[in-house]
């Protein structure tokens, strides 16, 4: 059996199956076609025209002697305004959260449906919201971020106009809400007429970060007052390389046993580039006492004033070199707590100076872009916004009408039955196969008495 003939078929034993697939697929599109309401927009467009003598229409005339104010971009500053969201507020602000609301329908049990509907969402929603499966929204809110979508602000290139579109599903909003955003932004730019008020900006912006360009100094200043720290990195290499050099001799001092004859009274740290000089020297000399000492012993008893003479001295050097031992433990110490201080204070350190380069570049920036714009206010650039094509009142919804919908829908809808005859002829297959196993090896004719006898028809039950 062919494809088209199986498909048909199938069809033509279950019509009545086929029937519901095609009227349910069809009364759920027209449900959602209805359901869904139309958008409406309304466009309308603005020209922005400049006065005086700080303003390019081209680049080639620009004087490089002065700052000047391209048309191009101011267009695109205006753009960047209208769709501010502060604009966006206003307008909501104006009109009000019931002037955005639908429409209620004419008939008595459309209402009743709807406000059915309406509150029966509205329960759930309050469930679902207490029981912390979604977030409370503000209605407020919402509707700010519904319009702000549906709104559509752009610059029509190589001119000085700007278009601006509103869609809503109510035909008399987007009128009003395009209305309402013109007249705000006409008032906006007057109190932002030109870049003059660029220029306070600026201003003020070169204040802020001037200030925090201190706070950034103070802090830093603060932070080596703190740990009496002038440069870090030049302190933190000299602790180093002293500590390389100190260790090896504190060492050798500790393997001599000099800190035997230690009284206890210490000599401070003293200076740095001297600190441990004399202890070879003095090593060398307790040396060669002590040889001495013993060379005399040979001939002299322990008690006499000789060895005890020489005796006098070699405890005045060990005394000696105890305190340049002392010295220099004292110092290594000092210098190995110095260090370990740097590097713990080191990534504040850092950070400060970091903070400290960032605040200081801005402040550059800022306090160059207010002397540009000081310069553009001593030439008394002003921006007129003029409405050439007010806002259209829409008549017909955006897209394909409920017409063409519901043709898409029929036709979907019929290519939708030969479709799912095609499934059931395959299922009725599958269902034979699985059935009568050598059924597609004889080609089907030696088993039809066969099934004729079981069921009296060749028809599959």
């Amino acid at each position: 059996m062919s494809l088209v003939s199986g498909t048909l078929a199938a069809l033509r034993r279950r019509p009545f199956l086929a029937f519901l697939v095609f009227a349910g697929f069809f009364g759920a599109a027209m449900a959602g076609i209805y359901l869904k309401k139309p958008a409406y927009e309304s466009v309308g467009k603005l020209l922005v025209n400049f006065e005086g003598r700080g303003v390019s229409l081209s680049r080639a005339d620009v004087q490089y002697n002065s700052t000047q104010l391209q048309a191009v971009e101011a267009v695109t500053s205006q753009s960047e305004i209208l769709r501010s969201h502060d604009l966006v507020v206003a307008v909501v602000d104006k009109l009000g959260m019931d002037a955005f609301r639908d429409p209620e329908p004419s008939s008595a049990l459309m209402q009743a449906i709807a406000g059915t509907i309406r509150t029966v969402s509205e329960a759930i929603n309050g469930v679902l919201v207490s029981a912390r499966l979604v977030e409370p929204v503000d209605p407020r809110e919402a509707l700010i971020e519904a319009v702000e979508k549906s709104l559509q602000v752009y610059p029509v290139r190589q001119t000085q106009v700007i278009s601006v579109a509103f869609r809503w599903r109510n035909p008399r909003v987007p009128p009003l809400v395009l209305d309402a955003l013109i007249e705000l932004f006409q008032a906006k730019v007057g109190e932002l007429n030109g870049l003059s008020d660029g220029y306070d900006l600026f201003v003020e912006q070169s204040k802020r970060a001037r200030d925090e360009l201190d706070k950034a100094e103070r802090d830093m200043s603060a932070l080596g007052q703190r740990y009496k720290i002038v440069d870090l990195k030049r302190e933190k290499t000299f602790l180093l390389d002293r500590i390389e050099k100190l260790g090896p001799v504190a060492d050798i001092a500790a393997a001599n046993g000099a800190d035997t004859a230690l009284d206890g009274t210490g000599a401070g740290q003293g200076d740095s580039t001297i600190v441990g000089g004399q202890i070879s020297a003095l090593q060398a000399q307790l040396n060669t006492m002590r040889v001495d000492r013993a060379r005399l012993l040979v001939s002299v008893t322990p008690d006499s004033r000789e060895v005890r003479e020489l005796d006098r001295q070699i405890a005045t050097v060990e005394a000696a070199l105890a305190r340049e031992s002392r010295i220099v433990r004292e110092t290594l110490a000092a210098y190995r707590e110095r260090l370990r201080t740097l590097q713990g204070v080191e990534s504040d350190f850092n950070r400060a100076g970091r903070n400290l380069e960032i605040a200081s570049e801005a402040y550059q920036t800022y306090r160059k872009a207010s002397e540009d714009r000081r310069v553009m206010k001593a030439q008394e650039v002003k921006i007129r916004i003029q409405v050439i094509d007010p806002p259209t009142r829409p008549v017909l919804p955006t897209g394909p009408s409920r017409l063409i919908l519901a043709l898409a829908a029929l036709v979907a809808a019929l290519a939708l039955i030969p479709a799912f005859g095609l499934l059931l002829w395959w299922l009725e297959e599958r269902r034979m196969a699985a059935r009568f196993p050598g059924l597609h090896e004889t080609g089907g004719r030696p088993l039809r008495p066969q099934l004729a006898a079981e069921g009296g028809s060749g028809r599959l039950r």
